[in-house]
């Protein structure tokens, strides 16, 4: 395995994949220090696919987190509004209690935040031990970014790359 400033590649892949999810700010700034000091293929690419891997959860973080701010809001809305029927409602009832306990929004960002913490440790372990890592989602981005055409775009279909013209297909 490698090394680059005397640490070795699949230590730094591994770091990546671990500031993603520790930190996102900070493994953005981990894969411009691997692009601007032009690390190997293999490093590139397993930081590219961490990077990926960490913005896909952050989106999901994001919409479902604002899903369920809104939601929230709403619900505090309800409970300390001018209405005072139903303020004593919600005091005799607990119904704040219990709707703010059906944001499902809030137990999809933690499902999904434990999914990203597993993935972590899995492709973690992986790059540490110096392979390449293929997230699946990830990789064709991580592919197409440092400029490799992914393997599905080599095959050639024989019926788009049919060269006969009107003039040659036989009139019957």
């Amino acid at each position: 395995m490698s090394k680059r400033l005397g640490v070795s590649i699949g230590f730094l892949s591994a770091l990546a994949f671990f500031l993603g999810w520790y930190n996102f700010t900070w493994m953005i700034v981990f894969m411009i220090a691997v692009f601007f000091l032009q690390g190997e293929d293999l490093l590139k690419k397993n930081v590219l696919n961490a990077f990926f891997l960490g913005f896909i959860f952050l989106i999901i973080d994001l919409l479902f987190g604002k899903i369920s701010g809104s939601y929230m809001d709403f619900i505090n809305n309800l409970a300390y509004s001018d209405a005072e029927w139903l303020v004593n409602f919600d005091t005799s009832s607990g119904a704040y209690k219990v709707l703010s306990g059906l944001n499902l929004s809030k137990y999809i960002v933690g499902i999904a935040n434990f999914v990203y913490l597993v993935l972590t440790i899995v492709f973690g372990i992986i790059a540490l031990k110096g392979k390449e890592v293929k997230v699946p989602l990830c990789n064709g981005f991580a592919s197409k970014v440092m400029g490799v055409v992914a393997k599905a775009e080599d095959k050639k279909d024989d019926v788009t790359n049919d060269t006969a013209t009107l003039n040659e297909i036989p009139k019957e």
